[in-house]
């Protein structure tokens, strides 16, 4: 059940971002960014749950696109931190509208007090260890 509904929205939210440019992974990383000041590639990584590896060509993507840059942080200057730039706002900006249309259209069958459920089940899921921890440090 659970691989089905990941299936069905990321199906669903592939082609309601295509649009915009931005696949969900993007989206999210853009989020995460813009959710937090200063944050490390290694920051960026844990909040999405990707391998350390698989974020440098994210980011690089992003950064060639001119939606997200690596700035040396002011607080200690051996580390980068990503910075959405005034493009990478704007795009979120546009894409914050497309992902509540779509959420509208995904959970429009079900009550406020339902949605709201649902999310705090989905939060306290998202939170739980995943079983294999022990290779978190693989990639995949």
């Amino acid at each position: 059940m659970a691989i089905q509904l990941g299936e069905i929205v990321m199906s669903q939210a592939e082609a309601a971002l295509a649009p915009v440019g931005l696949t969900p992974r993007e989206y999210d990383a853009l989020l995460c960014i813009s959710d937090r000041s200063d944050m490390s590639q290694l920051e960026l990584s844990k909040a999405l749950g990707l391998h350390a590896p698989r974020m440098v060509p994210l980011i690089d993507g992003l950064e060639v696109r001119a939606l997200v840059e690596r700035v040396v942080s002011s607080q200690d200057r051996r580390r980068n931190v990503l910075r959405l730039t005034d493009g990478g706002r704007a795009l979120l900006e546009s894409s914050n509208r497309v992902v509540a249309d779509l959420q509208r259209k995904l959970f429009g069958e079900i009550t406020d007090r339902e949605r709201k459920r649902f999310q705090k089940l989905v939060e306290r899921l998202a939170a739980m260890p995943c079983p294999d921890e022990a290779h978190q440090g693989d990639p995949d």
